[in-house]
């Protein structure tokens, strides 16, 4: 037997199998995800644009209001995370005004809402990313041994934004106290008569938040005058002096 031939019985006699672990249920997993993933992100473009509207009067109403009290960096009511800062500058003005105290309440805010919002990607991202580990493994491993280590490492994964996850919540929770104590104060120096029905209907029904806040972006009927300052930039002392003089 010449080489040749050797070959060709060496080519017919070997095993080209080759095992891939991929049946019809590996393929129905993956079009699952697939759809999934296109319906994740549909839901999410759905519900930004339904907060638009929310955005823009919110935005407008605190922009209107800081810059009317005079408040540095007004522009930072339209900066998601940012605009923390103006409400709580917001209702600085009007405590320090009242009392001639800043509690710098701002300051506390815009901390809290940083810190609550990162460690909240963090611990979404990585149970995200463990689960979608997981399922794509599900779907292409069918090594039992390979798969408890999967499981293991997956339980790691959870432990791992568990952490971060509990104190986004408990800074997010002190930032939602300090942003209703200073809602409140907003609704105080626009309308105080109704500030307590304003601050009862946010909190049950946060919903109409942006539209109120809009809707007193110019009242200051509430809002004291501290040490003969004018109530708003738009005064100025001689204005006042002169309505004091005609009353």
């Amino acid at each position: 037997m010449n080489f040749l031939e050797r070959l060709c019985a060496l080519s017919y006699s070997y095993n080209y199998h080759y095992n891939y672990n991929w049946d019809v249920s590996n393929a129905d997993e993956a079009a699952f995800l697939a759809v999934f993933g296109w319906m994740m992100g549909f839901i999410l473009i759905v519900v930004l644009l339904c907060l638009i509207p929310f955005y823009v009067f919110e935005s407008i109403g605190l922009y209107t209001i800081a810059k009317r009290r005079g408040l540095k960096a007004p522009g930072l009511a339209w900066v998601p995370v940012a605009n923390y800062y103006i409400i709580g500058g917001i209702g600085d003005d009007y405590q320090k005004r009242k009392t001639g105290k800043d509690a710098k309440l701002r300051v506390w805010m815009l901390v809290l809402a940083i810190i609550g919002f990162v460690l909240l990607v963090i611990a979404f991202t990585i149970f995200l990313s463990s689960v979608i580990s997981l399922i794509m493994s599900e779907a292409f491993v069918n090594d039992i041994q390979y798969e408890d280590e999967l499981a293991f490492g997956f339980a790691l994964s959870m432990m791992a934004s568990i952490l971060p996850f509990i104190i986004a919540w408990f800074a997010l929770v002190a930032c939602l106290v300090l942003f209703y104590i200073s809602l409140y104060r907003i609704y105080k120096a626009a309308s105080p008569d109704m500030a307590v029905l304003f601050l009862v209907l946010s909190i049950f029904f946060s919903v109409i938040i942006p539209f109120v806040v809009f809707a007193l972006r110019n009242k200051d009927d509430g809002l004291p005058i501290e040490d003969g300052l004018p109530a708003t930039a738009n005064d100025t002392p001689a204005s006042l002096d002169s309505g004091m003089q005609n009353k």
